[in-house]
């Protein structure tokens, strides 16, 4: 193979680079757009007719906006009513079991659930102020701890050197 042939096949192979890298691109912009409701094929969003089955296309706002057939429009519009009442009956029972009230373990104060922080393995209920004293309380007792445990091993350092020191 002579200089030339190498630098054409170098040109091709930067070329196919391009192309490839172009149609990652475009694969994923398609990805991006909406679907047609009759064809399924990629169009831009706000268009009243599919390029590709020329369909009349119509638009609605569940959530972000969406095409459909025009025919569906109605179907569609009281899906996103129903999808709306169900995420507000959720939010309502979420609030409401906010709400509960119950008494902290510790202090006996009444607070309510969203207020309240899970404490231990029973998984028992208590208030800010004395969830923050446990933890204090547990800070220290497990610094105590290694305190405890570092002191013996000292201690057993020391006793061991006193031990080959004697001998």
């Amino acid at each position: 193979m002579d200089l030339w042939q190498v630098k054409k096949q170098d040109e091709t192979r930067a070329e196919l680079a391009k192309l490839n890298e172009f149609n990652r691109q475009q694969a994923k912009k398609e990805a991006r757009m909406s679907k047609c409701p009759w064809c399924a094929a990629p169009i831009e969003d706000k268009v009243f007719k599919c390029r590709h089955c020329t369909s009349a296309i119509e638009w609605v706002n569940i959530t972000k906006l969406r095409p459909c057939k025009p025919e569906d429009k109605e179907l569609l519009i009281r899906k996103q009513k129903k999808e709306e009442l169900e995420e507000q009956k959720i939010k309502r029972e979420q609030q409401a079991i906010d709400n509960q009230l119950l008494s902290c373990k510790k202090c006996k104060k009444i607070i309510k659930r969203g207020d309240a922080r899970r404490f231990g393995p029973k998984s028992f209920f208590m208030c800010e102020a004395c969830m923050k004293k446990q933890m204090s309380r547990d800070t220290f007792w497990g610094y105590f701890g290694i305190l405890m445990f570092l002191s013996v091993l000292f201690g057993l350092w020391w006793w061991a050197i006193n031990a080959l020191a004697a001998d």
